[in-house]
């Protein structure tokens, strides 16, 4: 299975976005920005094909790694809401842990928890 990475574009915010095809097929996206303080933060991963043992999704963390490498803002972080469990068994999965919580409160006045993660 071979993935090509492309279409990278920039925009106002710093975040950097990528398309992932697998042939002529379109297979997911990704983004990801580093902050002004030198963290990589993967903003999102969608993969928009079956994913059979997450190959498609550790393809892409392998790639985001290797960029915060040569970027020189190891290690990689996510904010993750600690509801969405899913995405958080994946990501834990995958390398990472949890780091950090957040709390923020919407306008609502209804309190969120984000979980902060880092690679191993």
């Amino acid at each position: 299975m071979h993935y090509l990475l492309n279409d990278n574009h920039h925009d106002h915010s710093g975040t950097i976005r990528y398309t992932v095809w697998e042939s002529d097929r379109q297979v997911g996206h990704f983004s990801y920005r580093i902050t002004e303080d030198a963290r990589f933060y993967i903003e999102a991963i969608w993969v928009d094909a079956a994913d059979p043992n997450d190959r498609i999704f550790r393809a892409i963390i392998n790639f985001l790694e290797y960029k915060a490498a040569v970027s020189h803002t190891e290690p990689v972080y996510i904010r993750i809401h600690e509801k969405n469990v899913y995405l958080l068994d994946r990501y834990l999965a995958n390398g990472f842990y949890s780091i950090d919580t957040e709390i923020t409160v919407d306008d609502h006045g209804n309190e969120n928890r984000i979980l902060i993660l880092r690679n191993r």
